[in-house]
């Protein structure tokens, strides 16, 4: 948001000071203010760019990590029907070993993935791509 407000300020400074820089004729203005809404145009285009691909980020982000939690959950859900069911045989405890080396696994890739994107945000927030 502090983008978009310093940008409309800036674009407000540029039209006015295009006015009066160009006061020789009415062509002359009209040329500044058509030059002024192009260059406004690209900057529209960039910002709008940046916030799509940002939006992209996000949403890959969150698909993947809401893919992890719900693999966490149906592992999980298997590792308490072992416990129940199959309790008294003897694979049993090597099923339920395997179960939990995968529930950490999927876990630790749950927070990689989460805390690569934080980095990436504030990143950006710090380089001030984001803003």
């Amino acid at each position: 948001m502090n983008y978009t407000k310093s940008w409309l300020h800036k674009l407000r400074i540029a039209l006015v000071s295009t006015k009066a820089k160009s006061s020789k004729s009415d062509v002359s203005d009209t040329l500044g203010e058509i030059n002024a809404i192009r260059q406004l145009e690209t900057q529209v285009c960039e910002l709008l760019f940046h916030c799509i691909i940002l939006i992209i980020h996000i949403i890959h982000s969150c698909v993947i990590i809401v893919i992890l939690l719900q693999r966490l959950f149906k592992v999980s859900k298997i590792q308490k029907g072992v416990q129940i069911f199959l309790n008294d045989m003897e694979e049993a405890g090597n099923l339920d070993q395997e179960a939990r080396n995968l529930l950490a696994e999927i876990q630790d890739q749950t927070n990689e993935i989460f805390d690569s994107w934080s980095r990436n945000i504030l990143a950006g927030i710090r380089d001030e791509s984001l803003r």
